[in-house]
């Protein structure tokens, strides 16, 4: 192979292959080009891996037998791969309200296939007497059977928990292993004085989250939330500076899939470009390293682990249907479901996805924070839940206009349940008054779109817990 470099093109075999960069133009400015992310650069020693909480958190989330796989590409790379302290802190946090909803589902499973065969049974009733049938013995039977056989396609909800908490404690074994040293308070209030200077320039990571509310408690650490992406980023430059052999840094993470996400990759005409320019800087300055972004699936292909159809689509499904932050909070927005073409994904999702949705916005974990600020229990005012509860409304609001008739009811049943809850968690008689007083307000955004049925259905909400009070 003959390589010749003529005035700085580059030409192998004679075929011209391009602009070979030397000189000052990238020693001064190395960032801007840097080599293209390839498949191969896994699988090389110099590079280094780090993991974000969304990753470990999807291995609780997805089917068991998928969830197994993210966990191989784990265990492949696991000799160069660092999880930052904070992302284990909170994974922490957030690991028991992703179990919940997963229990939730399983217990859902089963109720359904409980109404399909009452279903059936009603329907054969009903073609019986429709069709002065003797037959409905032999229509009942058949149902039964069909029930069975669609049971046998799915897996016992006892196995599936069993496969969960096995993967569970895989999982926890390999986060033991390469988990980062507890850092300091000092540390965190030096990156957040930093933090607050780089939001109010837009500095990446994290200054999306800027308005962020919340502090986070443990042990003898404090930090608030909002800077929980720049503490993670820091993090990693710090435990990587030191790190002389290596070229490369993969940061694994499903941030930065909203559309309204753009503190961590540069977008341009609804195209992700790659890491934002200030990040590659930071990671080539100060720990001598070339930055690469992946999302989690492409992770686990580069990985060598395989990944059929139905896996890819169960993996898009949980990326499309839920926005997950780096601290493991689900934030639901109609807006963060659009394509760059304006059409609304919602439209051609799955009567299942739109159900994921509605009960993303009704997450036990909201209704667990509306009434603390912080882990120590200190309460919100009732202005400040009912605030809180206005905004879920609103969310609901727009997945509402998005429903068919079926996934309406299910929204509004799911909501009335939800407001139901939260009157049970107000013991102050005077403070239950008040809610009811501010429960109109809440509800104005979901009754302004709701048809007759479900403007009765909340008129008499309030009509009910009136009553409750007397």
């Amino acid at each position: 192979m003959m390589v010749i470099i003529i005035n700085k093109l580059l030409i192998i075999n004679n075929n011209f292959l391009g602009v070979f960069i030397i000189g000052k133009l990238k020693k001064y400015f190395k960032a801007f080009y840097q080599d293209d992310f390839k498949n191969e650069f896994l699988q090389d020693d110099r590079t280094v891996i780090a993991i974000d909480t969304n990753y470990l958190l999807s291995i609780l989330r997805l089917d068991p037998e998928v969830a197994n796989k993210y966990i191989n590409a784990l265990e492949k790379n696991k000799e160069r791969i660092y999880i930052p302290y904070f992302v284990g802190l909170e994974f922490s946090f957030n690991k028991i309200n992703v179990k919940i909803d997963q229990d939730n589902k399983l217990k859902d499973i089963d109720k359904k296939i409980d109404k399909l065969k009452n279903q059936l049974d009603a329907t054969s009733q009903e073609i019986s007497k429709l069709t002065n049938s003797n037959k409905l013995d032999n229509m009942k039977k058949i149902s039964n059977e069909y029930i069975e056989q669609f049971k046998g396609l799915i897996d016992d909800s006892s196995t599936i928990e069993e496969n969960h908490q096995e993967n569970y404690l895989k999982l926890i074994d390999i986060i033991d292993d390469l988990l980062g040293e507890k850092p300091d308070q000092t540390f965190i209030d030096n990156i957040e004085k930093e933090g607050k200077l780089r939001y109010e320039e837009e500095l990446p990571p994290g200054f999306d989250d800027s308005e962020k509310d919340g502090t986070r408690h443990f042990g003898s650490l404090t930090y608030h939330q909002k800077y929980g992406d720049l503490l993670i980023w820091r993090e990693i430059l710090k435990h990587f500076s030191s790190s002389k052999d290596s070229k490369r840094l993969i940061y694994i993470t499903d941030d930065g899939i909203s559309n309204k996400k753009n503190d961590l990759f540069y977008k341009y005409g609804g195209r992700t470009v790659g890491p934002h320019i200030h990040l590659i800087d930071e990671a080539n300055e100060e720990a001598n390293l070339d930055l690469y972004i992946i999302d989690s699936k492409s992770f686990v292909k580069y990985s060598d682990v395989s990944l059929n159809k139905s896996d890819e689509s169960q993996i898009n499904n949980l990326l499309n249907t839920r926005y997950i932050s780096n601290d493991g909070y689900m934030n639901v927005d109609v807006r963060d479901f659009e394509d760059s073409t304006g059409d609304n994904i919602l439209k051609d999702s799955q009567s299942y996805h739109i159900r994921n949705k509605i009960d993303l916005c009704l997450d036990q974990h909201y209704l667990n924070n509306l009434f603390t600020n912080d882990l120590f229990g200190n309460k919100s005012s009732l202005n400040e839940v009912c605030t809180k509860i206005l905004k879920i409304s609103k969310k609901l609001c727009m997945l509402y206009k998005q429903c068919n008739d079926s996934d309406r009811e299910y929204l509004i049943s799911q909501y009335i349940s939800f407001m139901l809850n939260i009157y049970s968690s107000i013991d102050d008689k005077d403070d239950k008054v008040l809610f009811i007083k501010s429960l109109k307000k809440c509800l104005t955004p979901l009754y302004f779109v709701s048809d007759l049925e479900h403007k009765d259905k909340l008129s008499s909400l309030t009509d009910y817990l009136a009553e409750k009070i007397i």
